[in-house]
């Protein structure tokens, strides 16, 4: 029956100002910052994060009242932003302890070039000038200045924060500054409000205690400002406290970091103030890439002549979604080649290989096809019904075409194309509006005939991941509660309970126009489907804690009907298409029984071919134990031969038709 599935999202609290958040181990920062590396083919579509300092929450991160001001030095050396271009910074993590309530502050942002800022210092190192003056900012400009407005208030309660900025850093530079500033809201003043113990404040994760081996802070008296100690000779300058200029009298507002604050230790550990930094490696197209711009609606083909080895690229840009909301596709296909083709789609900008194909086309043609179905297939090729996935306008794409029986990769690479060839690359649309053609039925069935003639139990469908498997079965009895609670009428009950343990069945049956006249998630036991029409009483009893078969499908109209079979979710594209999606990424298969009672075969009885005298679809020894059945008691579908006569004449023109394997 039916089950709940539960998305947890994970925050740590705690409700004492500069008290440890406790350590729930969501993520080490250390070790994300080389996630989605592939040493063959670069870097893929996302490296995100691309720099980590340290952990949320983890162990040794505080939130400290009184921190407002911060410089951070953020090396991208060792992560996958090193020495590459093109970068965009598209999320930043960090923390901030929440204050008294009826207050709001914002955060600033500032990002410099880290050679410009050290320049500026004097001295070689801009935390180390930082730390005792803030004047080599007023000289410097960052290179992108980001603000979040408008941060809730709270009473001593800590919060982490996601937001999704688009900052571009200059190439060539691997080494920056981030300066993090608490303001008053709405001005560039840093935060001037009430001294409490909820101060609102920047995460770190240096060490809390007065030991010297490690960056620490002294955060015993929860009530006054928080301090550096234990800053040893060699150690302690990189995290020296500021003080206020002209003076010794700590200032505790400001804090410079390196990013080699303590020790080496302290660094793997991931020491320093808590930032996380996420973004896209942007991938150029591919050299010699033919830009095809927007497309037009209707269809476009052009001649590829291809040399041993060679992918041809082409860039093409969508002006709608080609998507089942928008009821719009995009079509590709190498039909008319004259050798073996093979293609792939790409993400342009990030290199992400988003589907390829060999064979789906006709013979040894390639085919790819995206957003709603469903149009002809050519020749032995499968039909074009969207199973490639849909594709947004947000984005343009890459199309990759070879020769031979090829194998893609992220960023745009190519692997055992064939020989070379005469090939062709035919791209339809509709994705400026057009009219959509009505559609096909689905083409590739597996076909059970008439459910009254069927002979044993249909084959199980293995579904593709985010794809469906596709059923056709034919009714000629009209099926209908007979009304009456004591006697059997007619019924037609579909049973999934034998598919795989575990698995979470969604099945929708549509008629021979495409409208969807069932559809069924779990009524069957655990998370199996089950339809069930016609007679509602008695009711027939259903395996596990399924609920009975009593009709609850209605009565079900003599016909042809096709029956898509995934897994949870199931969703349809479009009314009167036979347009089905599942956004389940398993492939489990699915089994069912059927169990019918009071349905008359299709053609009135008799078989039209007395080879498949059973009528099951097959022409096997079944249809031999049928004829004799029939032949034995005289029935009037024993006489094959149609002489008017049941005798030894229909058992030489059963046989003879049996054995060519039909008529």
């Amino acid at each position: 029956m039916k089950k709940c599935a539960m998305l947890a999202a994970l925050a740590g609290l705690a409700t004492v100002a500069s008290a440890q958040v406790e350590d729930l181990q969501v993520f080490n920062g250390a070790d994300l910052t080389a996630v989605n590396m592939n040493p063959e083919a670069g870097y893929s579509s996302r490296a995100t994060p691309v720099y980590a300092n340290g952990r949320f929450p983890g162990a040794g991160l505080s939130f400290f009242g009184g921190l407002y001001d911060a410089l951070d030095e953020v090396d991208f050396t060792g992560g996958p932003w090193a020495g590459v271009t093109n970068r965009v910074i598209t999320q930043l993590q960090f923390g901030i302890g929440q204050f008294a309530a009826g207050n709001t502050a914002d955060i600033r942002f500032e990002f410099y070039n880290a050679a410009t800022l050290d320049a500026a210092s004097g001295n070689g190192t801009a935390w180390s000038a930082y730390n005792n003056t803030t004047s080599i900012l007023g000289s410097t400009t960052p290179f992108f200045t980001y603000t979040v407005t408008g941060l809730t208030t709270g009473t001593g309660i800590y919060s982490w924060f996601t937001q999704a900025p688009s900052i571009t850093v200059p190439d060539g530079i691997d080494r920056i500054y981030v300066r993090m500033s608490i303001l008053n809201s709405g001005t560039t003043t840093l935060w001037t409000g009430a001294g409490n113990a909820a101060l609102p404040g920047i995460a770190n994760d240096l060490t809390v205690g007065s030991g010297v081996g490690d960056c620490a802070w002294n955060t015993f008296n929860l009530n006054v400002a928080p301090y550096l100690t234990g800053n040893t000779p060699g150690r302690g300058m990189s995290c020296a406290a500021s003080t206020i200029p002209g003076t010794t009298t700590p200032e505790h507002r400001t804090l410079a970091t390196a990013s080699n604050c303590g020790s080496t230790a302290a660094a793997v550990g991931g020491k320093g103030l808590y930032l996380v930094i996420g973004g896209d490696v942007i991938v150029p197209d591919p050299a010699g890439t033919t830009d095809l711009g927007a497309l037009a609606d209707g269809c476009s083909s052009r001649t590829i002549s291809l040399a041993s080895g060679q992918t041809n690229y082409y860039k093409v840009t969508l002006n709608g979604d080609a998507n089942d909301s928008a009821q719009q596709f995009l079509d590709m296909d190498t039909e008319g080649s004259s050798v073996d083709t093979s293609m792939a789609l790409w993400v342009s900008g990030t290199g992400a290989l988003d589907a390829f194909d060999a064979d789906s086309g006709s013979g040894t043609n390639a085919q790819l096809t995206y957003g709603i179905g469903r149009r002809p297939a050519v020749g032995d090729g499968t039909c074009y019904d969207g199973r490639s996935g849909e594709l947004l306008a947000t984005s343009s794409y890459i199309v990759g075409v070879t020769s031979g029986n090829a194998t893609f990769g992220p960023n745009f690479s190519v692997q055992n194309a064939g020989t070379g060839g005469t090939a062709k690359l035919k791209i339809c649309t509709n994705t400026n509006g057009g009219a959509l053609a009505p559609s096909i039925a689905p083409c590739e069935v597996t076909d059970i005939g008439d459910i009254a003639a069927l002979a044993g139990d249909p084959p199980a469908g293995d579904m593709d991941p985010g794809w469906v498997v596709w059923f056709k079965f034919s009714n000629c009895t009209a099926v209908s509660d007979d009304g009456d609670a004591n006697a059997t009428g007619t019924y037609v009950d579909f049973d999934f309970s034998q598919s795989f343990a575990g698995s979470d069945t969604h099945v929708m049956v549509f008629d021979s126009t495409g409208a969807r006249v069932a559809e069924d998630d779990d009524s069957g036991t655990g998370g199996f489907s089950q339809f069930s029409w016609g007679d509602t009483s008695p009711a027939r009893s259903a395996p596990g804690d399924g609920l009975p078969f009593a009709g609850q499908n209605g009565a079900l109209a003599a016909g042809d009907y096709y029956m898509a079979v995934g897994l949870y979710q199931l969703i349809e594209g479009g009314a009167n298409r036979f347009h089905v999606r599942s956004n389940s990424g398993s492939s489990l298969p699915a089994k069912f029984v059927i169990f019918s009672n009071g349905l008359t075969a299709c053609g009135g009885g008799c078989s039209p071919c007395a080879a498949d005298f059973n009528q099951d679809g097959g022409v096997d020894g079944g249809d031999i134990e049928a004829f004799f059945g029939a032949w034995s008691n005289g029935e009037a579908c024993g006489d094959v031969n149609q002489d008017g006569g049941v005798d030894g004449g229909d058992i030489e023109s059963f046989f003879s038709v049996w054995q060519a394997g039909g008529c």
